[in-house]
């Protein structure tokens, strides 16, 4: 059957790098970053604008927690759990603070709830450097790296049993299929998909079916891959950097897609946070359930 596509909202918001969004099921919230803006934007469908709140640093992927508005981030500085309306923010773990050529970046929780994100190289870093790598919070100061060589990782996903990991190399316009098996993992990599050269698979979800919807950043589409990597559907748009995606709605058959406007010119949508009404259905965000309630007295702000 043929995913059906319908323009429902553009919110002309000019996110210089928006990224990371999510949907929330309990408040019927869309939450998604601006990295270099330093903002966290959340907005509900049928609204006009979106509001935001100003954060103290880099904000480059987060997660939902089973506390309404209380989120998991992925900061520049490493790993934090924070309360954008109560302005708190609960520092849990510092990462690659001697790697000044390496920068937090794409983050998922897994069907567990726990929450992996992994740091890229930073523009500018020296020819070939390629030690990016993924992380995956295990608590307070705990924080287990799981895999390296990585220069732009992206693209986080889990399948719909959650034995199976996606991940991107934006880098190198390719996105690997993982296997997740407790807290083995992950493990194989086989390749699943490549995309055009030049053209980088960045944000990603799976939806109910268990395909893996890819926002592709360079080449103004989202591409629905079937479970075998073969692609289903692209979904173009006026703009040549989508950054991430997400299912959202009371029936989770809205496609919210991010965008950014850096390092681009002559798009006035750029930055532009698009939703479409599709025939396709996602699942609900996973949300981090690693316990916290220990805190660090060392790492607290």
């Amino acid at each position: 059957m043929t995913i059906e596509f319908t323009q429902v909202a553009i919110l002309p918001i000019g996110n210089a790098i928006g990224e990371c969004v999510l949907w929330d099921e309990q408040t019927q919230t869309a939450h998604w970053t601006d990295i270099p803006a330093r903002r966290l934007w959340s907005w509900r469908l049928g609204d006009d604008t979106p509001s935001c709140d100003t954060l103290a640093e880099n904000l480059a992927s987060m997660a939902l927690t089973e506390t309404p508005g209380v989120f998991i981030g992925a900061f520049e500085s490493g790993f934090a759990r924070f309360d954008p309306e109560a302005g708190t923010i609960d520092r849990l773990v510092a990462i690659e603070p001697g790697e000044p050529h390496l920068m937090m970046n794409d983050g998922r929780v897994d069907r567990t709830g726990r929450f992996w994100a992994s740091t890229k190289v930073r523009d500018g870093a020296p020819p070939g450097t390629a030690d990016g790598r993924l992380w995956r919070l295990d608590g307070h100061s705990r924080a287990t790296p799981c895999l390296g060589g990585l220069i732009v990782p992206n693209g986080l996903a889990f399948s719909t049993d959650g034995r199976a990991m996606f991940l991107a190399d934006s880098a190198k316009s390719t996105i690997w299929k993982f296997a997740i098996d407790g807290d083995d993992g992950p493990v194989g990599g086989a390749t699943f998909a490549r995309a055009a050269p030049g053209v980088k698979p960045d944000g990603a979800g799976i939806d109910a079916d268990g395909r893996l919807w890819s926002a592709h950043w360079g080449a103004s589409e989202v591409v629905c891959y079937r479970r075998d990597g073969t692609i289903e559907t692209r979904l173009r748009l006026p703009v040549s950097q989508p950054s991430c995606l997400a299912f959202g709605g009371p029936d989770l058959d809205h496609l919210l897609i991010t965008t950014a406007s850096q390092g681009v010119s002559g798009e006035p949508l750029a930055g532009a946070l698009f939703v479409y009404k599709t025939t396709a259905r996602g699942l609900p965000e996973s949300r981090c359930t690693t316990d916290f309630a220990v805190r660090a007295p060392e790492l607290a702000q």
